[in-house]
């Protein structure tokens, strides 16, 4: 919508605006290849996009390379807003920080200290684990268990028999994209 009506106005500095989409699989390989593309075959001025903080920062990176901006809307690790931002690099979204704090002190007075992390076993995943232990040693809760998720499981039964053994008064995931799609229609 944004797009048309920046082209009913006249597009920007007279130039009509158009979109091109791809798939990144939610995997960088597949994001960095999209992202190369996009750059020097479709020549897009930006890029906007990555559900997954690994994805967002293959992508990044590429942008980085060839000096074209970059919105990154949606992947939290602390990390793609810290360590490895830079000057083509725009971020809107929470952060694993800002979640664990709006979370954490809520669900120990609503349900208990001890907490079972389900965490994907990536950066993003890592990053939320981090801060989640931090924020849980801060209001006296402890992390009883917690279960690595490898990006791209689709079978949680396991994990959830696993996690229903433990007997945590919180489970808390930190599970992201399509992973988290299939954990919970199997939950």
């Amino acid at each position: 919508l944004a797009i048309e009506e920046a082209n009913e106005r006249g597009g920007v500095l007279g130039r009509k605006l158009t979109h091109v989409w791809q798939d990144t699989e939610t995997t960088p390989a597949t994001g960095t290849r999209v992202a190369e593309r996009f750059i020097t075959r479709e020549e897009v001025a930006f890029i906007v996009g990555a559900v997954q903080s690994g994805v967002a920062n293959a992508i990044s990176q590429v942008c980085q390379k060839y000096g074209v901006i970059y919105f990154n809307t949606n992947s939290s690790s602390t990390t793609e807003s810290g360590k490895d931002c830079h000057r083509t690099k725009f971020m809107w979204d929470g952060n694993s920080h800002n979640f664990a704090l709006a979370s954490v002190k809520a669900g120990i007075d609503q349900f208990g200290k001890s907490w079972l992390l389900l965490t994907n076993d990536y950066v993003w995943g890592r990053d939320q684990s981090a801060a989640t232990r931090r924020t849980l040693e801060r209001y006296g809760g402890k992390v009883v268990d917690e279960i690595l998720v490898p990006v791209g499981t689709r079978d949680f039964s396991a994990i959830l028999l696993k996690a229903q053994q433990i007997k945590a008064d919180v489970i808390a995931p930190a599970i992201g994209g399509d992973d988290f799609k299939s954990m919970r229609q199997q939950i």
